[in-house]
C-alpha cells in the first residue's frame, strides 16, 4: 500500500474514533440532564401523623405530630363526599400539632384523610366508621 493510502486509511480511522468519542459525551450529557431534572420534580408529601376516633357518627381527625400542612392541601373524603379541612375548620392557614376536624359518617362508612400537594396525592389517614 502507498503513503498515500496509508495516510487516508490514518485519517478515516482518526475521524470515526473522533465521531465515536463526540457520541459518547453527547449522550452521557443527555442522561445527566435527564436524570437530575427528574430528580429536582419529585414531589415529596409532608411528614406527619394523625389520629382519628368515631363516637356517634362522628369521626374526629387531629394532627397528632410531624410538619405543618396547608389547610388548602389536605381533604377529608367521606364515601362519594369530599370537603378541605379549611372549610371544615373555618381557616385556611396551616394545620399543625393539636388541629383538628369533625366530620359526619354513617356506619360502615370509609372515612379518608388526602393530602393533595404538587403533583401527588397520598392517603394519610384511612378508617371506617
Amino acid at each position: 500500500m502507498s503513503t498515500v493510502g496509508k495516510v487516508i486509511v490514518l485519517v478515516v480511522l482518526l475521524a470515526s474514533l473522533l465521531f465515536t468519542l463526540v457520541s459518547a459525551v453527547f449522550g452521557a450529557a443527555i442522561v445527566g440532564t435527564f436524570v437530575l431534572e427528574s430528580g429536582e420534580s419529585v414531589d415529596k408529601s409532608p411528614q406527619a401523623s394523625f389520629t382519628s376516633s368515631v363516637s356517634d357518627g362522628t369521626v374526629r381527625i387531629e394532627h397528632a405530630a410531624g410538619d405543618s400542612i396547608p389547610a388548602d392541601e389536605l381533604t377529608v373524603v367521606v364515601g362519594e363526599r369530599e370537603q378541605s379541612w379549611a372549610s371544615l375548620a373555618d381557616g385556611d392557614g396551616a394545620v399543625e400539632q393539636g388541629d383538628s376536624v369533625s366530620v359526619s359518617a354513617s356506619e360502615g362508612e370509609t372515612v379518608r384523610l388526602v393530602y393533595i400537594g404538587g403533583e401527588s396525592e397520598t392517603t394519610l389517614v384511612q378508617l371506617t366508621a
